[in-house]
């Protein structure tokens, strides 16, 4: 099922992909309270590695449709690694994209601030992968960096949130 939901999956991304990229480079910024989505595009390839992972050790354990784990695992790292690259550039595109909100824009709170929490967990796991199969310091450092960033971004969220709720902000209309 695995393999499946990831076919499935990496064309989605390869479609989906292409419009995202098409509204990011021709079109004006979406309004701030949106500007958390642009760590969206993190999640799909940073999944992909750990759906690499997962299968790398699928294979290791029973050469399933004909599969020879000696083959695989090359393949496999080198694809850990460069879904992986993709989603830390995404990330650091994501984070000037959000510094320029900051900056020039305004970046009120949101409940799309949620949208910053997944995807960084997901980098943040896919690092873990990356540097498990690699064992390169530099990843290491990333993984570190990222954790903790994951761990900032969470508490201001759910301070947000929390503020928002007892306030009964987030429940107003945004129009």
């Amino acid at each position: 099922m695995s393999i499946i939901s990831f076919g499935v999956g990496f064309f989605l991304f390869l479609f989906v992909g292409a419009a995202v990229y098409h509204r990011y480079i021709f079109e004006q910024l979406p309004m701030s309270r949106f500007a958390a989505t642009f760590f969206i595009g993190i999640a799909p390839t940073a999944i992909i590695s750990v759906i690499l992972f997962k299968m790398l050790h699928l294979f290791e354990i029973s050469p399933l449709l004909g599969i020879d784990p000696h083959v695989f695992t090359p393949l496999a790292k080198l694809g850990i690694l460069m879904s992986w690259g993709f989603a830390a550039w995404w990330f650091i595109i994501a984070l000037f994209v959000i510094a320029h909100y900051i900056r020039r824009l305004d970046l009120p709170y949101a409940l799309s601030w949620w949208a910053f929490t997944f995807p960084t967990s997901a980098l943040a796991v896919a690092s873990g992968v990356a540097w498990k199969v690699s064992n390169f310091g530099a990843i290491q450092t990333f993984y570190y960096g990222i954790v903790a960033f994951l761990l900032v971004i969470w508490a201001v969220v759910l301070a947000g949130t929390l503020r928002g709720v007892i306030s009964g902000q987030v429940f107003a209309p945004s129009h």
